[in-house]
């Protein structure tokens, strides 16, 4: 865990530290399914109108389409083995992959 004091500083350490473990194209870090994980959705990254993700001026923009093979991207909250809720949600731009999958 970062001892940064804001929640921007730890993302900031979290990113850092994520980013040497892609360069050295580490296998790590690995989930533990004894563990209960939490993540942040981060909707300010989301574009729903052109279906695609804005990760900042290094990364560009990433077209959901391309990434998702013709399937809807699910939303889905958890607590332990309990599903609380989980939906799908479709774009037109998925349309032609997914008759592929018929």
């Amino acid at each position: 865990s970062s001892e940064a004091p804001t929640s921007l500083q730890r993302a900031r350490a979290r990113k850092k530290a994520f980013d040497k473990l892609f360069v050295q194209n580490s296998t790590e870090p690995q989930t533990d399914p004894s563990k209960i994980y939490t993540f942040e959705f981060l909707q300010h990254l989301f574009n729903f109108q052109d279906f695609s993700v804005e990760l900042g001026s290094m990364l560009g923009r990433l077209e959901l389409k391309d990434l998702l093979d013709g399937q809807p991207l699910q939303i889905m909250a958890a607590y332990g083995d309990q599903r609380l809720w989980s939906f799908d949600i479709w774009h037109e731009s998925l349309w032609d992959s997914a008759h592929k999958h018929e």
